[in-house]
């Protein structure tokens, strides 16, 4: 649960930067046919690095 919730975290995160910056959550290059597949491709970028030590060390 703890995974999931910092998934959802960074995914709100980086969704509030692409908006900000002026990009479509939509354009995506890896992820296709979605509203936030350019959110998902840039949130795995980071998503080893942030989430799963925030994960491991709340649980």
């Amino acid at each position: 649960m703890a995974l999931s919730a910092a998934n959802v975290c960074l995914y709100g995160v980086v969704h509030a930067t692409v908006l900000a910056l002026g990009y479509s959550p939509a354009l995506g290059f890896i992820h296709n046919g979605n509203q936030h597949s350019f959110v998902y491709d840039i949130a795995n970028l980071y998503k080893i690095q942030v989430t799963l030590p925030l994960a491991f060390f709340a649980a």
